[in-house]
């Protein structure tokens, strides 16, 4: 059965002001309903923000045109966004016929679940959980004291967590993961060095690199989709984790480029490992 969800987007153009918003919409109001929240390009850099309660709803949409309204984010320029996204390699057609909203836009809008994307309505519920487990990470990140450079490696961390806790820990897995991310990043390379990659995946997979907060997360992951990945194929299963894993990076603010050149890192690394 879906739960019921009502859901506003926040137009915040700078990554770390998004950051700064999250923490004082779920850190500060403490919330005790189910929410989750994730990053957007269209219309300009948002965040969309979903809760299971009217008034809390009511609540975070005032407390989210309030913050923005004092934080006076600087909008980018329509155009030049624009041409710097990119869907599978190939730039957003129709440009033109776009929205676009400035930061501090703050609108209500209805909530469209990915039932296709995360296997239909009988699933959708234990996704959208693990969305809040998801959420709950990257805020924790947020307000932890380390330095935004350490995303690479949590990124990294995520991604072969999920996979090991998976069985998708393999050279194929993480080869087709980031022949999907550069398609769709249109080139990974320019955003980081692959031998700074590799380092952090050597580390990762040697277990020589750790972070308690990422166990956690990837042990509360696997228990809330265990079910799913237990009624569904191999291959819808591959997809499912492939997207929470996704997903977790987004709000972690790793980029799919830099998702991209961690997953060839691993294939580096696993096939050095396997010669």
């Amino acid at each position: 059965m879906l739960m019921d969800w009502y859901a506003f987007h926040a137009w915040c153009h700078s990554i770390d002001a998004q950051e700064r918003l999250a923490v004082h919409l779920f850190c500060e109001n403490q919330l005790d309903v189910d929410w989750f929240f994730v990053k957007y390009w269209m219309g300009g850099p948002h965040l969309r923000v979903r809760t299971t309660s009217r008034a809390v709803h009511e609540a975070l949409v005032r407390e989210a045109r309030n913050w923005l309204d004092h934080a006076a984010v600087p909008s980018l320029d329509r155009d030049r966004f624009y041409s710097g996204v990119s869907l599978f390699g190939e730039e957003v057609d129709d440009v033109e016929g776009l929205p676009w909203f400035p930061s501090g836009t703050v609108l209500e809008m209805p909530y469209e679940p990915e039932l296709d994307r995360y296997l239909g309505i009988h699933h959708m519920a234990a996704s959208e959980r693990a969305f809040r487990h998801s959420s709950e990470f990257a805020v924790s990140v947020f307000t932890s004291p380390h330095p935004r450079s350490i995303r690479l490696a949590l990124g990294a961390l995520t991604l072969w967590g999920m996979a090991k806790a998976y069985g998708l820990a393999t050279i194929e897995f993480f080869q087709r993961y980031a022949e999907f991310w550069e398609q769709v990043a249109g080139g990974a390379d320019a955003v980081l060095l692959a031998q700074a990659a590799t380092a952090i995946c050597e580390r990762v997979v040697s277990g020589q690199a750790q972070f308690a907060a990422v166990d956690r997360y990837v042990t509360a992951m696997t228990a809330e989709l265990a079910p799913v990945v237990a009624d569904v194929t191999p291959n819808e299963a591959t997809l499912l984790i492939a997207s929470h894993m996704h997903m977790t990076n987004n709000r972690l603010s790793v980029l799919p480029a830099t998702e991209a050149v961690l997953a060839s890192g691993f294939c580096r690394v696993l096939e050095r490992n396997n010669s």
